[in-house]
């Protein structure tokens, strides 16, 4: 009986290890996941400008790695189609017409009057109706890293949607507010292009935010391009020239938060970029760009293990397995794989077994002693 009492002892003490062991690990890693809600809130064919701003910031994180499944795309009217655009179906951000913004496969999550400020709520909360489909909403953990995006009519503390509702800045602060408190995300990389801009986060003071935006108070966010074919501003100045510096960065690049704030020219955009960082608790020279635009990470293969640039390994699960080594490619193993696509990751897994083992079979030993003397 006693042998069965410290066979059950140690079963039971590496179990409960393994757990706190696996809940101490997901709790202290850094964020795994990146996700983009990307917003145009202009409707009608005036308003041109603002469907290609979000489009090309579509274009970005997608190029950067980010796949559909993490991007929620509203968009407030289609320009693409419109009677009244010369180059049906594309967008296009300038008049050389040498960027595509609207490719085949975009994936539009929220059209028409669907874009309303409940439905960007709902999803920053995730509460979502009972049968809101999937492609619908994303999943924000307190890993994630959280792009989002407005580009549309503003003025102070507040941005318009559909011409008939806004978005207000203190509603807003609200709802990063109740995220943070349930853990709904890392970081949150807040860019707004509209007039007065800044003045939907100037007073926010919710931690883990950087908030960027095209013009400060009292100021115009002007328009680029203009195109004669169809008589309109192809993009908005802030959001054009935030392309042209996304399009120089490649997925794996080391290129930094500051270095893309610093690239605005007022003198160029003709209006004062702002960003606030008063609360993002991390220097923006050790930010990543592709920490928010991008979704990939280099890894090195081993013969069971993956290595994501550091010395820690994770353990793939035989289906996320056979995916890696159908992936495999260079000469030296390097590839390109999607956060997304490892399937199970627990940091030094057979370690921590042996470890619990080790840890649970002492103190059953120290505990059979003691019931040994207490006899």
């Amino acid at each position: 009986s006693l042998i069965v009492m410290v066979v059950l002892r140690v079963f039971f003490l590496f179990i409960l290890f393994d757990v706190i062991s696996s809940n101490f690990l997901s709790l202290s890693a850094p964020y795994t996941n990146n996700l983009a809600i990307l917003i145009s809130s202009s409707r009608y064919w005036f308003n041109y400008r603002h469907f290609s701003n979000t489009l090309s910031v579509y274009r970005s994180v997608k190029r950067l790695g980010i796949p559909d499944s993490n991007i929620i795309l509203m968009l407030a009217d289609e320009m693409a189609c419109n009677s009244r655009n010369h180059y049906t179906p594309h967008i296009y951000h300038q008049p050389s017409k040498n960027l595509e913004l609207f490719p085949y496969d975009v994936e539009v999550d929220y059209k028409g009057y669907e874009v309303t400020v409940e439905n960007l709520f709902r999803i920053l909360t995730g509460r979502n109706h009972q049968y809101t489909p999937r492609s619908k909403s994303i999943s924000i953990n307190e890993r994630s890293n959280l792009l989002i995006y407005i580009s549309g009519h503003g003025g102070n503390g507040f941005i318009k949607f559909q011409d008939s509702q806004e978005l207000i800045n203190l509603e807003l602060h609200d709802v990063f507010s109740q995220m943070l408190r349930n853990y709904r995300f890392n970081h949150i990389l807040f860019l707004v292009d509209s007039c007065q801009a800044s003045s939907m986060f100037g007073s926010l003071t919710v931690s883990g935010i950087l908030s960027a935006g095209s013009s400060i108070l009292g100021e115009d966010s002007l328009s680029h391009n203009f195109d004669k074919a169809i008589g309109l501003h192809l993009m908005d100045k802030w959001t054009f020239f935030m392309l042209s510096f996304l399009e120089e960065v490649q997925p794996l690049s080391n290129l930094t938060l500051n270095t893309l704030l610093d690239s605005f020219n007022p003198q160029l955009i003709q209006s004062t970029p702002y960003y606030s960082n008063s609360d993002f608790h991390k220097e923006l020279h050790l930010q990543r760009i592709t920490d928010f635009f991008g979704c990939e990470k280099q890894v090195h293969f081993f013969l069971f293990h993956v290595s994501f640039c550091s010395s820690k390994y994770v353990w793939l699960n035989p289906i996320a397995y056979n995916h890696v080594l159908q992936n495999l490619s260079g000469s030296y193993g390097y590839h390109r794989l999607y956060v997304y696509q490892i399937l199970y990751i627990r940091s030094c897994v057979v370690y921590h077994m042996i470890i619990g083992f080790v840890y649970s079979a002492l103190i059953s030993i120290l505990c059979s002693y003691d019931v040994l003397f207490a006899n």
